[in-house]
């Protein structure tokens, strides 16, 4: 289970709430209609919005570690780079 999902059966409500359980747990696969209903529950619930800010702030807490590492300077700026691009990304 991905966070976002953690986040909105721990933080939700209401029908957005009851219908991403109905459809996330449930044993059959999904088809294209209720994954769309699945992340508009998600939307719904403020999940990306929350996932987002938990990115940022451990991403602000690793930037802090990777510089206390004794990684050669050519290795921080790859790891920072790469990790901006994760954190950046459309997704």
């Amino acid at each position: 289970m991905s966070f976002p999902v953690v986040y909105a059966v721990q933080n939700g409500e209401g029908r957005p709430l009851e219908r991403l359980k109905e459809l996330y747990f449930r044993s059959e696969e999904l088809g294209e209609s209720e994954v769309k209903e699945v992340r508009l529950a998600l939307e719904e619930i403020d999940a990306r919005r929350e996932t987002n800010k938990r990115a940022k702030k451990y991403w602000e807490k690793a930037k802090t570690e990777l510089e206390n590492t004794e990684l050669p300077a050519p290795a921080k700026s790859d790891m920072k780079d790469f990790g901006n691009f994760l954190l950046n990304r459309k997704k």
